[in-house]
């Protein structure tokens, strides 16, 4: 297989991009397109989970549901967002208030040290829920595990190479630049971000989607890959009923934090 790159300075950056994603140690000892030994008989070692983990590599780190937490994080968000935030806060402290009206171990001067250390608290109970959530809702792992399966299952291993192919390329990593984007939408002009995408990045995805390969690459990178990882997570939930944490927001278990906080923090 011939890789045709027009432009290996644009090709430096994609492979950078990558090698920030995750490590291509497996894929750089194993290589596909590394001829076999003349005296063995063969001149192409190339297999198809080989293929795949080569097509996962150049198509996961732009995957539209990698990274979303991060991309909140650079958007400026809407006064709707804004207002939302509040709301969330207001409905906390509340929640806070309510636990903290029926604990029975402290007195009124480490309550109202809690209540003087509220912003402390909704650090720590965040930190409880997306420590639980990073735990059991690995998405990135499941995302990546899909795609594999769904490669694997819909193409041939000469489809393989002409998929590496094209996503080796910079015009391949175009299409997936605005597949990233088109697919995001709603999250980022809902925060007050703003699409950003080319021309050429929109041409180069649709002259790729109208191929029958392309078609069928959409469903695989997109429907297939994202349905298991949703099927992951709903297994999660049907056997781990606080997967996500959100049982700390109960009183009795606010109550147990806000204890613990003044036993280490509470001075007289």
């Amino acid at each position: 297989m011939i890789y045709k790159v027009k432009d290996w300075t644009k090709l430096g950056l994609i492979l950078s991009l990558m090698f920030s994603v995750f490590s291509l140690v497996a894929m750089a000892q194993d290589n596909p397109n590394k001829p076999a030994d003349p005296a063995a008989g063969t001149t192409d070692i190339s297999t198809k989970p080989q293929l795949v983990e080569q097509v996962i590599v150049l198509t996961f780190p732009k995957h539209p549901s990698i990274g979303i937490d991060y991309l909140l994080g650079t958007l400026p968000g809407t006064k709707e967002t804004e207002a939302a935030k509040a709301e969330a806060r207001k409905n906390r402290i509340e929640g806070f208030d309510a636990a903290l009206k029926v604990n029975k171990k402290l007195n009124a001067a480490q309550k109202a040290f809690v209540r003087a250390n509220y912003d402390k608290l909704i650090t720590i109970t965040d930190k409880i829920t997306t420590d639980a959530k990073t735990k059991n809702f690995p998405t990135w792992d499941w995302i990546r595990e899909g795609l594999g399966k769904s490669y694997s299952a819909a193409f041939t291993l000469t489809e393989l190479n002409e998929l590496s192919d094209i996503f080796y390329a910079w015009e391949g990593q175009q299409v997936l630049q605005y597949l990233q984007q088109i697919q995001r939408t709603e999250i980022i002009t809902g925060n007050g971000g703003k699409l950003k995408y080319t021309e050429a990045e929109k041409a180069e995805h649709d002259k790729f989607v109208a191929t029958p390969i392309g078609k069928r690459f959409m469903k695989a990178y997109l429907d297939d890959a994202i349905a298991y990882e949703q099927s992951k997570a709903n297994a999660v939930r049907s056997k781990i009923p606080n997967a996500d944490g959100s049982a700390i927001y109960e009183p009795a278990n606010l109550n147990e934090l806000f204890n613990k906080f003044v036993k280490e923090n509470y001075k007289k």
